[in-house]
């Protein structure tokens, strides 16, 4: 019996660790690739063309629509920037032309409430959890209990589908 107190142990933690790593790599993701949702390519003028606006995306909002030209992404010249996969990413700022006017468009600030729901309260829970987590390793350290182990996974994955 002691052997599988063990393996749950070290299985808690490899799964703990994993989670960690995961939650890191997608808050990198949600907050380095900020305004995504566009598809763009280079149309026969050699600018930025805007080819699909996926609903209710950071560039949605921002008001970027299908078929608008891009003449400066962060400051920059449209037919300057390296697109990757058909998509701007780390965009701040854009400068867009429709219907021969030109319009600056801001990204969502990082500190907003659509982002509180998206980024920040799925954190807090993922820590909460991990704080609970810890207690319930703590505890099980005397008492041994394989359901322990249960209730562990269970915390991680609610919290890392929240996330």
């Amino acid at each position: 019996m002691h052997r599988n107190n063990n393996f749950y142990k070290y299985l808690s933690l490899a799964f703990i660790i994993l989670s960690f790593v995961y939650v890191i790599y997608l808050s990198y993701i949600s907050v380095f690739n900020i305004f995504v949702g566009a598809d763009v390519k280079i149309n026969e003028q050699g600018k930025l063309e805007v080819t699909k606006v996926v609903d209710y995306t950071d560039e949605y909002y921002s008001g970027v629509k299908k078929g608008d030209i891009i003449l400066e992404v962060n400051g920059q010249k449209g037919s300057e920037i390296q697109l990757e996969s058909g998509r701007l990413v780390n965009v701040e700022s854009l400068t867009v032309e429709r219907d021969n006017k030109s319009f600056h468009l801001q990204n969502v600030s990082l500190i907003s409430e659509e982002n509180l729901f998206m980024y920040l309260i799925p954190l807090i829970s993922y820590s909460i959890c991990l704080f609970c987590i810890f207690f319930v390793y703590r505890i099980n350290k005397v008492r041994k209990s394989p359901s322990a182990f249960v209730l562990i996974l269970f915390l991680l994955f609610v919290s890392v589908a929240y996330v």
